[in-house]
């Protein structure tokens, strides 16, 4: 009963590796590979064993032990080289866009540079002529103006003072 379990192991082996490694052509069956799969018996790999260690077959176990991991491991493995694929993508349209903004940018700061220097030098003509005026002016006597807008009086309530 073990040995018709390890052929069944072995045909799942082979359809996963047949999937898994794209071996699947278009417009081929399963139907089609059986027929090719009878027409020539692949012959049964002899178990290794080692004599007077009592141990049997233990070296084709082994063996199979490390195909059973590596076909467990194989999702794993197919996702994991389907993120890194999909991160070196990302990775580039990120670098596009980045490139792109920089571009942006130095637009930008070009721009600005040729509105700025205008009002730059008009800044600068600005302080000549307060440097001017303070020279030719006279000192304020005071800070207060001399006519202030409304005259302060006392608050009161209905007309007479507080009190």
């Amino acid at each position: 009963m073990s040995r018709v379990r390890e052929e069944e192991e072995e045909e799942e082996e082979e359809q996963q590796q047949q999937v898994v490694g794209g071996e699947e052509k278009e417009g081929e069956d399963e139907d089609d590979r059986e027929e090719e799969d009878q027409g020539e018996p692949e012959p049964e790999p002899v178990p290794e064993t080692r004599e007077g260690t009592g141990r049997g077959d233990e070296p084709a176990t082994r063996g199979r032990r490390r195909n059973r991991v590596q076909r467990e491991d194989q999702p794993f493995l197919d996702t994991q080289r389907a993120g890194f694929l999909m991160l070196e993508r990302e990775l580039g349209s990120m670098g596009t866009r980045l490139g792109s903004l920089e571009a942006q940018v130095k637009a930008l700061q070009e721009v600005l540079q040729a509105s700025l220097l205008p009002l730059a030098a008009g800044v600068a003509t600005l302080q000549r002529l307060v440097q001017v005026a303070e020279r030719l002016l006279p000192p304020a006597e005071s800070s207060a103006p001399a006519c202030p807008r409304w005259p302060l009086r006392p608050r009161t309530r209905g007309g007479g003072p507080l009190g």
